[in-house]
């Protein structure tokens, strides 16, 4: 039944990021209470989470999605009716925040990030941006994320920020304005990025960065 393309395996950190937009788990409380019911199909604590061999399958995707709404049933006011599992489903789908198109309509530099010329940067940027991410990240029991001091840092040791303004700058890039930028991007804590998070973040970073004369051309 799994064998087409469809199966191809997930990175765990996609799983996660996966879990934030569907709304099956929206902060750090709500993705331990799911984790407690995927134990048997993930091996805790996470680890290598960037590593297609870690990954999920299609199928473990949709049994999580069906175990992890077993347990919201349970929290609902569905869970005394007869066809509660249905309903609360139907309501998870109907919250999910998957529709990219909708979410790029309402924000511009999203549609950049999804961007087919951006995304392919990334890809053939994966070994450097992924061993970036996988040496700053923080692992836990049930995530590996990035904290947003330590993107500060990543962008500091790169030499990124704290430029000054100087002759060919048009504007001071600092701490402050990178925290700013990046406020309303976050995993299931505020100060914590998820691969995929950390990505949205360098997208976000561009519209402000100072960029030279010399290098717009």
């Amino acid at each position: 039944m799994f064998r087409r393309k469809e199966n191809s395996l997930i990175t765990l950190q996609s799983f996660m990021h996966f879990l934030k937009l569907m709304g099956l788990a929206t902060n750090k409380e709500e993705l331990m209470r799911a984790c407690e019911n995927l134990t048997d199909m993930l091996k805790f604590p996470l680890q290598d989470t960037l590593n297609i061999r870690n990954g999920i399958t299609y199928s473990q995707l949709l049994e999580a999605i069906l175990r992890i709404a077993y347990v919201k049933l349970e929290e609902s006011d569905f869970a005394a009716k007869e066809d509660g599992f249905k309903m609360i489903l139907e309501q998870i789908f109907q919250e999910a925040s998957i529709d990219i198109r909708h979410k790029c309509d309402e924000d511009p530099i999203l549609a950049e990030f999804y961007n087919e010329e951006i995304q392919t940067i990334f890809y053939n940027n994966y070994s450097l941006l992924g061993a970036i991410f996988d040496r700053k990240a923080v692992p836990t029991m049930e995530t590996h994320e990035l904290a947003k001091e330590d993107f500060i840092g990543i962008l500091q040791d790169s030499e990124i920020i704290s430029r000054e303004a100087q002759n060919n700058k048009k504007q001071v890039f600092n701490e402050h304005m990178v925290l700013v930028t990046i406020q309303n991007v976050s995993s299931f804590e505020q100060n914590k990025l998820n691969y995929v998070d950390f990505l949205e973040c360098l997208v976000r970073l561009v519209p402000i960065y100072p960029f030279s004369d010399e290098d717009e051309k």
